[in-house]
C-alpha cells in the first residue's frame, strides 16, 4: 500500500501598487469580496457551478443532489467554506509563496486515503466554489 502526494493550491495576481508586507491584508480583502458576493447570492444563477462544486467536493455523480431549500442551504455551506478559508492563511500547515506578480497559498502532504492536512481540505473546498464567486476576489 502506498501513499499519494496531494497539494491544494489557489492564487491571485497581485495588484501592481501593492507594497511589500501588504499581502496578508490583500488576501483578506479578496476573501471579503467573495464573502460579500456569496451573501448577495451572486452565484445563484451558476447552477452548473453549484452542482460541480458538490460533485467535486462531496459528490457521487451517480446520485443527484437534492436540497429542501437549495438557495439557503447552498449559501450556508458556501459561507462556512469562505470563513474557514479566510482563517486558514494562519494555519501552521499552509505555505504562502509571495512572488512579484502572484500570491500563492498551498497545503498538502502524503495521503493514505484521507486528506493530509485540515488546510488541504479547506483550500480545496474554496477552490471548488463556483467560478462566478472566485472571480469576485480575483482568485484562480
Amino acid at each position: 500500500m502506498g501513499a499519494d502526494m496531494l497539494v491544494a493550491v489557489i492564487s491571485y495576481k497581485k495588484p501592481k501598487r501593492m507594497k511589500p508586507g501588504e499581502w496578508g491584508s490583500e488576501f483578506h480583502k479578496r476573501v471579503a469580496r467573495v464573502l460579500k458576493a456569496c451573501k448577495e447570492g451572486k452565484f445563484m444563477g451558476d447552477a452548473e457551478g453549484v452542482e460541480g462544486y458538490y460533485d467535486a467536493v462531496y459528490g457521487d455523480p451517480e446520485k443527484p443532489i437534492h436540497f429542501e431549500n437549495p438557495n439557503e442551504e447552498v449559501k450556508a455551506e458556501f459561507l462556512k467554506v469562505i470563513a474557514d478559508f479566510d482563517a486558514c492563511i494562519n494555519y501552521r500547515d499552509t505555505t504562502t509563496l509571495n512572488y512579484p506578480e502572484r500570491f500563492i497559498l498551498l497545503s498538502g502532504g502524503q495521503s493514505f486515503g484521507d486528506a493530509p492536512t485540515d488546510s488541504y481540505t479547506t483550500i480545496e473546498k474554496f477552490a471548488n466554489l463556483p467560478l462566478s464567486l472566485l472571480k469576485k476576489g480575483g482568485f484562480d
